[in-house]
């Protein structure tokens, strides 16, 4: 039984774990994925799971790409020290801006954590929250 001077345990977060770890699936991506479709196929799900997958989780589908699309030109350009507009497959210098207003930031530099909290495209605490614990979990792993 827990005393109350006990931390208080994670708990569990189903939605926002399905949705954190189908986020960090992109991370891993040999080439900048574009499409929902493009998306689903990485993952191995169906467009319609992906889908409902984001939607349980209150954020919409084409958001969370764009974040994790973003999440991995800042991890790539650390690594690989590449420039956003080799890692990204985008056609027009102004959809790179764009996302990164849609951000809430003017470049991509720093950290990972850094980041997501100073990110707007997904509001939710328990969202980036989740999503930074299983980032930290898949970058352990690659080390």
């Amino acid at each position: 039984m827990a005393h109350s001077s006990d931390p208080e345990p994670h708990l569990a977060c189903h939605a926002a774990s399905r949705w954190a770890h189908l986020v960090v699936a992109v991370l891993d991506s040999a080439s900048d994925i574009r499409t929902l479709d493009a998306w689903a196929h990485h993952t191995a799900m169906s467009i319609s799971a992906l889908k409902n997958t984001c939607r349980l989780a209150h954020v919409s589908p084409r958001r969370s790409l764009i974040l994790a699309r973003l999440m991995r030109v800042l991890i790539n350009q650390q690594r690989f020290r590449l420039r956003v507009e080799d890692l990204l497959d985008v056609r027009d210098r102004r959809t790179i801006e764009a996302w990164l207003t849609l951000a809430g930031v003017s470049e991509l530099v720093g950290g990972v954590d850094d980041f997501l909290r100073t990110q707007q495209i997904v509001s939710d605490h328990t969202l980036v929250n989740e999503l930074g614990r299983v980032v930290v979990g898949s970058l352990q792993s690659c080390s």
